[in-house]
């Protein structure tokens, strides 16, 4: 996840992937996905990545958090939208971005 995502358990992944590169001194090319709803920005956008073969799972799979129903309920419009959004600005059904830190 990206360093903009406001979760604090995706911020912490994103933290520990990078301190494990640097430990292990490996220099790489990280993407990473930003679940920020309100963020339209295509400023640091690294790869724009065409999910429309599998977005029916990926809404599905959202629903199997059961500490998060309420949350999830909430957010899939958006996310919905989002994805719709990033697709016709891309000629595709369904698009998401990638960003490189």
């Amino acid at each position: 996840h990206s360093v903009k995502d406001g979760h604090a358990e995706h911020l912490f992944v994103n933290k520990t992937v990078f301190e494990i590169l640097e430990h292990l001194g490996l220099e790489s090319e990280v993407y990473t996905y930003q679940i920020n709803l309100l963020d339209f920005s295509e400023k640091d956008t690294k790869i724009i990545y065409d999910v429309s073969n599998f977005y029916k799972k990926k809404l599905a799979a959202l629903k199997c958090f059961k500490s998060q129903r309420l949350w999830t309920a909430l957010i899939i419009p958006l996310i919905l939208w989002k994805g719709i959004h990033f697709g016709k600005i891309h000629k595709m059904k369904f698009a998401e971005y990638f960003y490189s830190r």
